[in-house]
């Protein structure tokens, strides 16, 4: 439900004057005037391939982005139209006010401006790397490969051939051409065999072929010369899941992030600095917010609601920056704030539901979350959220529907099944429950939360003859082996405490605290704990009775 911002980069600041003026769609290089010019360059083969220009909407955008892009369609009138102009100025002013275009993500126009820029300098490197990043960027990657070719063709330059071969690699890939990607790649790699971004693709290409140890070893390489780079724990999880090794596959997967690899690319960090006021600010937020730095998303964040108060992008990623750090309060009023904005956004209606609900307002959480549900009927997140909101609200009824809802729109929402279970067990409906577990694990039968849950409900179900000791413990091994945690301990001693197995259901109680103590829990958490034990260590048989069912769960 987050508001995602993607920003292409590429090349090249832009200058501009203090005009502000816009002008209509024209075919650049064929203005009124053009055929008097006596430039030995005007009239020369291949002008007539110019193309024209998309006068793209500007009202979403902020005032000062409108300013520099209508400044920047100035500039190109004056030099395109002025017969004294080469060839090779008119392609810049066409390419670097593609750039501009293509910073605000205005394609459509900067394709046109890049494709001028071609006509009158094809062989200009600039002009043809930035059109095959930016078809590369819509995914038309066969021309796109055909630009980076002749981008470095003829060309001495180290670091351009590391970076063209690398978005050559990329685009063969997405054609799934993976043997050409794969000597792209490696063509990189004897370019700079240091360079964490063909590094992570050489590793990537390894997981595909099976070959996993030669992936970790790609991949650990490239994490360790770009440590925030947290997108590569989850190739490294595959990889190590790949030989067999769960423990390092389980602790990369609790890593992996969003933060990715790029090579450096002058020309996207260039074409940044074309990104001015709101947007600039809004990105930097959402690249700091990926890589967890949340006080400087705050701070960013901040700025570009500075720069436009109006937008609401801001306003909803700051307060998700400061729910991460817990500030709630704050973020509830930047929420409050966006909706006052805009009171159709359901994305803010979803965010407003959830913050309601670190403050037990459910009332108000439900009546935000209705609006989402009203508005996006298939959304089931949404609708597993109303169901959570109701359920706290102690309307078990409505809670159901919406989690049968949720559950017809996305079978594979786990918590939506563990949670429907819990609530037909609330209410008393314990046979209800076990089928529902019992339906979500044949459906997901390696889902870990499922089977726990599934095997919780064997080992202690109220309802004595639906206990099935052994099949718990199965299930209760499994969920541990592959996470131990105290919760999962707790439920094997119960398991064996349904097999009248006392001495073992004692000892992995005591494994639990043992846990328990070590994760920090808190002080009601290891009570309880230390209630089970007591009871089991008093209790013969230690099977728990139906009646007290309750407490030992509790």
């Amino acid at each position: 439900m987050n508001v995602n911002i993607n920003v292409s980069f590429l090349l090249i600041i832009f200058l501009v004057s203090i005009t502000i003026f816009g002008v209509p769609v024209l075919l650049y290089g064929q203005q009124q005037g053009q055929g008097q010019d006596q430039d030995q360059d005007q009239g020369t083969p291949g002008e007539d391939k110019l193309v024209p220009v998309p006068n793209p909407q500007l009202d979403h955008l902020e005032k000062a982005v409108g300013i520099q892009l209508r400044e920047g369609r100035r500039m190109v009138d004056a030099v395109t139209g002025n017969p004294a102009e080469s060839r090779e100025k008119r392609a810049r002013v066409y390419g670097e006010l593609g750039q501009l275009y293509h910073a605000y993500e205005l394609n459509e126009a900067a394709e046109a401006c890049y494709r001028n820029a071609l006509v009158l300098d094809p062989s200009n490197v600039e002009w043809n790397y930035s059109l095959g990043y930016l078809l590369q960027s819509v995914g038309t990657y066969s021309e796109a490969l055909q630009l980076f070719q002749k981008a470095r063709a003829g060309r001495q330059d180290p670091d351009l051939d590391y970076l063209v071969y690398i978005r050559l690699g990329e685009c063969h890939r997405s054609l799934n051409q993976p043997h050409q990607a794969k000597l792209a790649f490696q063509a990189a790699y004897q370019v700079n065999p240091l360079g964490p971004a063909v590094l992570a693709r050489l590793g990537e290409i390894a997981l595909e072929e099976k070959h996993y140890d030669e992936a970790i070893e790609y991949l650990a390489s490239a994490l360790k010369k770009q440590p925030d780079a947290n997108k590569l724990h989850y190739s490294l999880a595959m990889a190590y899941r790949g030989k067999g090794d769960m423990e390092q596959a389980r602790s990369h997967l609790a890593k992996h992030g969003k933060v990715g690899v790029q090579p450096p690319d002058p020309l996207k960090t260039r074409l940044e600095n074309l990104v001015t006021g709101y947007r600039l600010h809004l990105l930097a937020g959402k690249l700091a917010f990926s890589a967890g730095r949340y006080n400087e998303a705050i701070e960013s964040f901040q700025k570009a609601i500075d720069a436009d108060s109006k937008e609401v992008g801001a306003r909803i990623n700051l307060a998700a920056a400061l729910g991460k750090l817990k500030k709630y309060r704050q973020a509830l009023a930047q929420l409050q704030a966006a909706v006052k904005l805009a009171p159709d956004n359901v994305t803010v209606h979803f965010n407003l539901g959830t913050v309601y609900g670190y403050f037990n307002n459910h009332k108000k959480a439900i009546e935000h979350l209705q609006v989402v549900v009203k508005k996006s009927p298939k959304d089931s997140q949404a609708h597993l959220a109303l169901a959570g909101a109701l359920r706290s609200d102690g309307q078990l009824d409505k809670a159901l529907e919406h989690y049968n809802a949720a559950l017809s729109i996305d079978p594979g929402l786990i918590w939506a099944w563990v949670d429907m279970s819990s609530l037909l067990s609330q209410t008393g409906k314990h046979s209800e429950a076990l089928e529902v577990l019992e339906d979500a694990h044949s459906r997901i039968p390696h889902d870990g939360p499922i089977a726990h849950a599934l095997a919780r409900l064997l080992a202690s179900s109220p309802v004595l003859d639906k206990r099935q000791g052994k099949r718990a413990l199965e299930l209760a091994l499994k969920v541990y082996q592959a996470l131990k945690s105290f919760e999962h301990a707790r439920t094997v001693a119960m398991a064996y405490a349904e097999l009248n197995q006392c001495d073992k259901a004692v000892e992995w109680m005591e494994k639990a605290i043992e846990l328990a103590e070590n994760s920090h829990q808190s002080g009601s958490v290891l009570e309880m704990l230390k209630r089970n034990l007591a009871y089991l260590k008093t209790n013969r048989p230690c099977r728990v009775p139906a009646q007290q069912e309750r407490e030992i769960n509790r």
